[in-house]
């Protein structure tokens, strides 16, 4: 029962062949490794613009993982950055809290949009 050269070639062949179920699993595996990391590191994608990013992704890197400090990672990302009112100047005025114009100190209401300052 001695094979030919030929048919061993071809069974080779076959076995090197990337159609077989082993890559499509590989794709699947692949999809699933990408899917996942976007998701581990989605707190990070949606801090892209903050302030504080670097602080959410060093605890998303390094905390992400216990699931807790994934969750603190996402709420900081989420949160609205924190707004610090400037309501009056010294010597120089009011600021309007509505366009953010400068306005002489003792006036009630802002010249440019007529909002209370």
């Amino acid at each position: 029962m001695e094979q030919s050269a030929d048919s061993k070639r071809i069974k080779r062949s076959e076995r090197r062949s990337s159609s077989g179920p082993r890559s499509r699993e590989r794709g699947e595996n692949m999809t699933f490794l990408f899917l996942s990391a976007i998701m581990y590191f989605l707190p990070t994608i949606l801090a892209r613009h903050k302030a504080d990013f670097m602080a959410i992704f060093l605890v998303n890197l390094f905390l992400g993982w216990t699931v807790i400090g994934w969750f603190v990672a996402l709420i900081r990302a989420c949160s609205t950055q924190r707004y610090i009112p400037v309501s009056m100047v010294p010597s120089a005025g009011r600021f309007c809290s509505q366009c953010g114009a400068l306005s002489p100190s003792g006036v009630h209401f802002c010249g440019t949009c007529g909002r209370a300052v």
